[in-house]
């Protein structure tokens, strides 16, 4: 068995905060703006209603964070419909918590039926912002 001596890590490593109670790793807008060259990613939230335009705040394999110009319910059911960079994502979802943010409102709506293409590009982002800042 070669001996460990001398081996060193090049990259920093920094643990979780043990109050972050997230079972996904969410990509910010400021990530997502790396990635696909964009400033803001137009998302459209479905209600039984009506439908709604937002901005994207935040995602990951579980969901995501939309700014709205109105709070929608918590836990009312929605279809959310984005793209990112070459992918059409349309998902249904529903609401699990509402704030005010600025002049509006920022919705996290959890996804309740993503299609198996659309998680794994999601779940890749996060590997794409890890291996684009490795380089």
């Amino acid at each position: 068995i070669p001996s460990l001596e001398g081996l060193e890590i090049d990259w920093e490593y920094s643990a979780r905060k043990g109050g972050d109670k997230r079972a996904f790793v969410r990509l910010d807008l400021d990530d997502i703006g790396q990635l696909f060259e964009a400033r803001e990613i137009a998302v459209k939230i479905a209600t039984q209603q009506q439908m709604h335009n937002g901005t994207l705040l935040d995602i990951s394999t579980g969901g995501l964070a939309v700014q709205l110009a109105v709070p929608l319910e918590v836990n009312q059911p929605v279809k959310v419909g984005f793209v990112l960079g070459n992918m059409r994502i349309v998902a249904k979802g529903q609401v699990r918590h509402v704030q005010r943010l600025g002049s509006g409102f920022k919705n996290g709506v959890q996804f309740v039926d993503l299609e198996t293409a659309s998680r794994d590009f999601i779940g890749g982002l996060y590997a794409s912002k890890v291996f684009r800042h490795a380089y």
